[in-house]
């Protein structure tokens, strides 16, 4: 059996959260979860939620591994999963934000042997996003687990992998090779919904995203 962890970035967003661990096949498909907490340095957004209801789910579900890091960079949240994917020896991850959650088949297993086999560490997952559209994504990731983030100042920081000189994100488009285009690995789909989100949180995030272009 391969280990397979996630690493979910989350503020704020307890339904969010919720709805990601009762997802379909989810929890039980899963071996451990870094959930990383905490809002982005450069943010004054207050809680919509009593932090009371994420450390109810934290107590609940045992395979969650929680992390407070508040008031830090997107680089520095999501490069703490990558730590803890290295320190629990996982073989896979699959990458969330708590607006999207996944539907994990039990034929998954059969999945990630397949992947073994080939060379890249990068693998698309199928998204269905209403508010955009349908395509795939860059959300599971292969050992070993030490490639970074590193802050940016002329392209989206967190949407890059960087081992050395050599970027991780980009082989996912190895899949495509043998494989139709907009397709993602068998036995995953991933969906994307901001409905447990305020309206309020909404608008702060488009600011946020406006005002922090290289976040």
């Amino acid at each position: 059996m391969y280990k397979l962890g996630v690493g979910l970035n989350i503020f704020d967003d307890p339904y969010g959260l919720e709805r990601i661990l009762s997802s379909n096949g989810f929890y039980k498909n899963v071996d451990k979860i870094f959930l990383i907490d905490g809002r982005y340095k450069n943010r004054d957004d207050r809680l919509s939620y009593d932090e009371v209801l994420v450390q109810m789910m934290v107590s609940r579900y045992r395979k969650i591994h929680y992390i407070k890091l508040h008031d830090n960079s997107q680089v520095d949240k999501r490069n703490r999963y990558w730590q803890l994917a290295q320190e629990y020896n996982m073989d896979y991850m699959l990458v969330l934000d708590s607006d999207e959650y996944a539907v994990i088949d039990d034929s998954f297993q059969d999945t990630l042997h397949e992947l073994q086999s080939r060379d890249a560490q990068c693998f698309p997952v199928f998204q269905s996003h209403p508010q955009v559209t349908e395509m795939p994504r860059p959300r599971i990731f292969k050992a070993p687990f030490d490639f970074r983030h590193i802050q940016s100042e002329t392209s989206l920081s967190h949407g890059s992998l960087w081992r050395g000189d050599h970027e991780i994100i980009n082989e996912m488009h190895r899949w495509f090779k043998d494989h139709p285009k907009r397709t993602g690995i068998p036995g995953i789909k991933l969906y994307h919904d901001k409905n447990f989100r305020t309206e309020d949180r909404v608008i702060r995030d488009r600011i946020y995203y406006d005002e922090n272009k290289f976040r």
